[in-house]
């Protein structure tokens, strides 16, 4: 969709960013390489491929409960909606993680 699009384009963006700033510097090619791979790795991890299964989960369980209960039809649609962007501000907390397990 057109939000996985936008978080490709940070991804790309920030990989291209961190490639240039070292490569400004007077790195060696082979040091811009690796930083470039080792933020393209990071940032697919941990801003696309963790926080999407967390969200896609979060948001099919809170439809599969919001059916259960007798509530107006856009209830139980906004409700799930409203589950996944809620947990939206909680997806910097994988960072750290995900970084520590990467530099192993």
């Amino acid at each position: 969709t057109f939000f996985y699009g936008i978080t490709w384009v940070y991804v790309f963006g920030d990989v291209c960013h961190v490639g240039y700033v070292d490569y400004a510097a007077g790195k060696r090619n082979e040091i811009v390489a690796r930083t470039m791979i080792h933020t393209l790795t990071f940032q697919t991890i941990a801003s696309v491929l963790i926080p999407s299964v967390i969200i896609h989960q979060a948001v099919h369980f809170a439809q599969h409960a919001l059916q259960r209960v007798r509530l107006p039809p856009r209830v139980r649609v906004y409700g799930a909606v409203l589950v996944g962007i809620g947990l939206i501000p909680a997806m910097p907390l994988i960072d750290e993680p995900v970084e520590h397990v990467i530099e192993q």
